[in-house]
C-alpha cells in the first residue's frame, strides 16, 4: 500500500482537478447565444375580400388577417398606402392565380404562404410574418 501512495495521491488530484475545471471553466468555454428578444408582430384586418379564381366560375370570400413584423413597419407602410390597397391588389393577384381545391388543407398553407412571399417581394423586405385567415368562403357561380 505505502509503494502505491505516491502513485495514487497524483492520479486522484488529476481526476479532482479535471471535474473541478470541468464545472468551473467549461461552463466559460460554451458561447452564450445572443438575447434575442421574442419577436411582436402587430395584426392588421383587411376586411373581407372577394377574388374571382382562375378557374372563372368560381369566387372566394376571404377576410385575412396580416402580422406584420412590428408596428413601425406597418406605420410606414400605412403612410405611403393608408387604405394598404397595394397589398390588397396582391392578395387578389396572387389568389386569382389558384384553384378552389388550392385554399383546403394543407395547400391551403401553401397557397397563404405565397401571398406572404408575394407582399415581401414587392416591398423587398420582411415585412409580414404570416396571413391568418378568419373567414374563408368558396362559391361555384351559377353557369
Amino acid at each position: 500500500m505505502k509503494k502505491l501512495l505516491p502513485i495514487l495521491i497524483p492520479v486522484i488530484a488529476a481526476i479532482l482537478g479535471i471535474a473541478i475545471g470541468g464545472f468551473v471553466i467549461g461552463p466559460m468555454l460554451i458561447p452564450k447565444p445572443p438575447d434575442v428578444e421574442p419577436q411582436e408582430g402587430v395584426l392588421y384586418s383587411l376586411g373581407k375580400m372577394q377574388i374571382n379564381l382562375d378557374e372563372m366560375s368560381y369566387i372566394v370570400i376571404i377576410s385575412p388577417v396580416l402580422e406584420f413584423r412590428d408596428q413601425k413597419t406597418l406605420d410606414e407602410i400605412m403612410k405611403k398606402d393608408p387604405n394598404l390597397s397595394e397589398i390588397k391588389s396582391i392578395i387578389i393577384r396572387t389568389l386569382a392565380k389558384y384553384s378552389p381545391e388550392d385554399f383546403v388543407g394543407d395547400k391551403r398553407r401553401a397557397t397563404m404562404a405565397a401571398v406572404v412571399e408575394s407582399i415581401n417581394n414587392f416591398y423587398g423586405d420582411k415585412v409580414v410574418l404570416r396571413i391568418f385567415v378568419t373567414e374563408l368562403l368558396i362559391s361555384k357561380l351559377p353557369q
